[in-house]
């Protein structure tokens, strides 16, 4: 499995829908609606360092950042999670 689709197994298991995956020269990164939000392009996650950015609210961070908020878990078991996943 590719690291693409583990990043978007584990956005899916978030419940984030409406995935949208834009390659670039740089790296490619993820677009999606943040949760609850209606603006496919509200937020971003990018492939190469996981960076993530929210631009419909004040939010950023990492893909661990992303896990920790939405699953409300500690950094070990966000962790722990993305494993699983």
């Amino acid at each position: 499995m590719s690291d693409k689709e583990k990043i978007r197994k584990i956005l899916e298991s978030l419940g984030i829908s409406h995935l949208k995956y834009i390659p670039s020269s740089k790296g490619g990164y993820f677009q999606f609606p943040r949760i609850g939000g209606d603006n496919p392009t509200g937020c971003v996650l990018y492939e190469k360092n996981l960076y993530y950015e929210c631009f419909t609210r004040p939010e950023k961070g990492n893909i661990w950042t992303l896990i920790m908020k939405v699953k409300d878990l500690s950094f070990k078991y966000a962790l722990s999670y993305a494993c699983q996943v």
